[in-house]
């Protein structure tokens, strides 16, 4: 650009000033009239003053317009040689425009000498102006953190445990792990895409056909927590107390008491299908008392919350949520997991690496170390402390058993 640049400031106190044409050209003021096929016709307009045979008008009138032509001259086409990206340049063309127009226009007022001075002080400025860094194009960072790309249920994003342990992950391996919290069959749909990495889930018969069909490779168990039902404080069913999940849902069928289901293809919402069906209950549409809203935990617990419905949960979401549940309460699962006997309400989590096999070009190598660092001994202690400060229990427990 510094060469087109400097080409250009020479052109413009080498050659006559210049002006634009209607159609964008440019022609020169100092072309003589009369040459040419179609010279009168291409002529430009005699300012009033001018006599046939004169080269300039006469009077003040005629000096007078022939100023105004003058400083009306805008651009060259020598500065198309010029990167329309150098915004500063643009404006101290135009600067450099004017001022060698006045020069050449009035080159019989100014001498020599003093033409060349204002040369010299213009190259002056165009140098230092060029001591400026000039804008550079992004460029990739090599060092930039390798990003890894996580699929996993609303609960250990809504529970805030992913928040609490993944930034060591992050440290240890320099890289981000993106998150996308979703139900269980969406986390796991998203692996059979090859759109992520790993996925982290909660439904083991799902992760196991997962597994066999050769989306996943080398599952671990990692940890478990609890569903509970929880609902309103009122009970219009009468389920508080009750040992078993399966005997609640059918009081609550029998009193048609309004259920709110995630409906999302979740983990959740496959355990809740898989108890309906352990009563031949099959919930649908006609069911007025059954509202099925395809949300995540957080959100079908506050509309549970507003609607006093029945919804099955996992404690760790409820807890975490349980100051903006006013009107919620546990009522099958009891207050901790150690007092929920119902192994139908067991919630296991498991962690599966993409298989690279199927997709080479994932992050296969950090999808690994990424599954292999949950299992770790450290990670389990810290999973094992999550929420207890807070709730006073923790919201989930480890599972290392392979």
């Amino acid at each position: 650009m510094g060469f087109a640049f400097g080409r250009a400031v020479l052109f413009l106190f080498l050659v006559p000033p210049f002006r634009l044409r209607r159609n964008g050209g440019t022609t020169r003021e100092s072309r003589p009239h009369g040459r040419g096929r179609n010279a009168a016709a291409d002529a430009p307009p005699r300012p009033s003053g001018y006599k046939e045979g004169e080269d300039e008008p006469k009077g003040a009138e005629g000096r007078s317009q022939i100023g105004i032509k003058r400083a009306n001259c805008a651009t060259f086409d020598v500065l198309s040689d010029i990167p329309t990206s150098s915004g500063t340049m643009k404006p101290l063309m135009n600067v450099m425009i004017k001022l060698h127009n006045a020069v050449r226009t009035r080159g019989q007022e100014m001498s020599m000498r003093y033409r060349i001075v204002v040369l010299v002080m213009l190259m002056l400025f165009i140098g230092s102006c060029g001591t400026t860094n000039p804008p550079t194009r992004a460029i990739p960072n090599a060092n930039a953190p390798t990003v890894l790309r996580l699929a996993t249920t609303t609960s250990t994003a809504d529970s805030g445990l992913l928040e609490a342990i993944l930034p060591a992950f992050e440290q240890q391996y320099d890289a981000r792990v993106e998150v996308v919290a979703v139900g269980t069959g969406q986390a796991l749909k998203l692996g059979e895409n090859g759109d992520v990495d790993v996925v982290l889930v909660h439904a083991r018969s799902r992760e196991e056909e997962f597994v066999a069909n050769g989306f996943g490779i080398n599952r671990r168990d990692v940890m478990y927590n609890d569903f509970i039902l929880v609902g309103p404080a009122t009970d219009p069913a009468g389920i508080a107390g009750m040992p078993l999940a399966a005997e609640a849902f059918q009081a609550i069928a029998d009193n048609a008491a309004t259920f709110a289901s995630r409906g999302d293809d979740s983990g959740t919402h496959m355990q809740e299908l898989s108890i309906w069906g352990s009563i031949d209950v099959t919930p649908s549409v006609e069911m007025h008392w059954y509202q099925s809203f395809g949300q995540g935990m957080g959100e079908t617990l506050i509309t549970a919350n507003e609607q006093l419905a029945y919804t099955l949960a996992d404690r760790g979401t409820y807890l975490a949520l349980r100051d903006n549940l006013p009107d919620l309460t546990i009522l099958v699962g009891g207050a901790t997991i150690e007092d929920n006997h119902d192994p139908a309400l067991l919630n296991p989590y498991g962690v599966i690496p993409v298989n690279p096999e199927r997709y080479p070009d994932i992050q296969a190598e950090l999808a690994e170390q990424f599954a292999a660092w949950l299992v770790t001994d450290e990670t389990q202690a810290r999973i094992a402390a999550f929420g207890i400060d807070t709730y006073g229990q923790p919201l989930f427990f480890p599972d290392t058993a392979q």
